[in-house]
């Protein structure tokens, strides 16, 4: 499934936001600590809330459960799965989903189980290597993935209903270039 330009600006404007909160500053690995937010207790570089008790994580730290190796991601759904399954059409292992979507392993399983139970996914050997198992939506999948993808189309296009599409390829042009100017800063440092 192609992305539209909705779609593709959505995605720059994460891009853009992740590395913002990622770049180095007075207060650790984000720009600036976010006003009412203090210092956590165990770590004064840490800018975020604790996310659990004993949080000794920040975004950028690997060792972080909240935050992980790339900063905040979006929250795991049914309905992100559903719509990334449909980018395989001859069904995907569980651990290159897994990696696609940025979850681990025990989550994967708990998602694919539900999945599975609800009728929207099927599990098969996979032809290639009978000790692998393959994820591929059924038709009840398909309908649901469809759906979850115009409801996705209809909040983007209300998110950028005010810019034209000139105005939509520039934006994206300028992210891009924010990304790229970002990348080269982070060579020369």
């Amino acid at each position: 499934m192609s992305k539209t330009t909705n779609e593709i600006l959505f995605e720059k404007i994460l891009q853009v936001d992740r590395r913002f909160r990622l770049a180095p500053g007075p207060h650790g690995p984000g720009p600036f600590r976010p006003e009412g937010v203090p210092p956590h207790p165990e770590n004064p570089e840490c800018f975020e809330r604790p996310c659990r008790p004993g949080h000794k994580g920040h975004p950028g730290n690997p060792d972080c459960p909240k935050h992980g190796p790339r900063g905040r991601r979006p929250p795991m759904s049914r309905e992100r799965i559903l719509r990334v399954l449909t980018d395989y059409e001859g069904g995907v292992r569980q651990k290159a989903l897994a990696e696609t979507l940025h979850v681990g392993a025990p989550a994967m399983s708990e998602f694919i189980d539900k999945l599975e139970a609800d009728g929207y996914i099927v599990r098969e050997v996979d032809p290639s290597d009978k000790r692998a198992t393959l994820i591929s939506l059924t038709e009840l999948g398909k309908a649901r993935a469809c759906e979850v993808q115009d409801e996705y189309d209809e909040h983007l296009g209300k998110l950028f209903a005010n810019l034209s599409d000139e105005e939509k390829d520039e934006l994206i042009k300028l992210l891009d270039k924010l990304l790229s100017d970002f990348d080269e800063g982070e060579k020369d440092e």
